[in-house]
């Protein structure tokens, strides 16, 4: 009877089991709360795209590198895939320190995608001082470490200028050879930002040419 007993329970326990399987919803994190889905094939319809985070990167460069768009139908497994994706291409650009990509809401199955990004430093001033002579040694024992014979400035490297995910350095130099540069990269054309141009200038004063060599000077 003990035996009858223990079968009966565990073949119950066994239905019980497969019936909460059967009925069981995909739950996804949203940054607010949880998200849940009881359909995993039918297709959701992306609504709305919000970006957060981009104090200086344009939107539309950050949509241009994700692998969905509004009004797209996907399954849920492709969805969260491309998740992974958007965030792998976002990273890439090297414009952030941080992305996040998520489900923001879910009305039946209309869907909304948060994208938080954290940017990363744009501006580097990089200082410049070096020696026109051949080597160390020249420098410091025939000119006795003249000044007058050193080259001395800064560089100024900001990337994403504009927020286009462009750059623009430019090259300011004084003592012995006096140089202004500046090159910019990149004007885009058109509004798919698939077609740029890069331009610059250059600006400078030699004191001497080398142009030959003899007994190794």
């Amino acid at each position: 009877m003990r035996r009858l007993r223990t079968y009966v329970f565990i073949l119950f326990s066994f239905f019980a089991y497969s019936e909460i399987f059967s009925q069981q919803s995909t739950v996804i994190s949203s940054p607010g709360d949880e998200i849940k889905i009881t359909d995993n094939t039918a297709p959701f319809t992306i609504r709305n795209i919000i970006i957060i985070g981009n104090k200086k990167t344009k939107a539309s460069i950050i949509l241009r590198e994700l692998p969905f768009k509004t009004f797209d139908q996907l399954p849920l497994q492709q969805l969260v895939t491309k998740f992974d994706d958007a965030r792998r291409q976002l990273m890439n650009t090297t414009l952030f320190h941080e992305v996040t990509v998520s489900l923001k809401s879910v009305e039946g199955y209309n869907v909304d995608i948060l994208i938080e990004v954290k940017e990363r430093w744009y501006l580097f001033p990089v200082p410049y001082f070096k020696f026109v002579d051949r080597n160390l040694n020249q420098w410091l024992v025939q000119n006795k470490a003249s000044l007058t014979r050193v080259n001395y400035g800064v560089k100024l490297i900001y990337n994403n200028a504009t927020g286009h995910r462009d750059k623009l350095n430019a090259w300011l130099m004084n003592g012995y050879t006096k140089q202004i540069s500046m090159n910019y990269d990149r004007l885009y054309f058109d509004r798919q930002l698939k077609w740029g141009a890069k331009i610059g200038f250059s600006l400078g004063k030699n004191h001497e040419v080398s142009y030959n060599t003899i007994n190794n000077k």
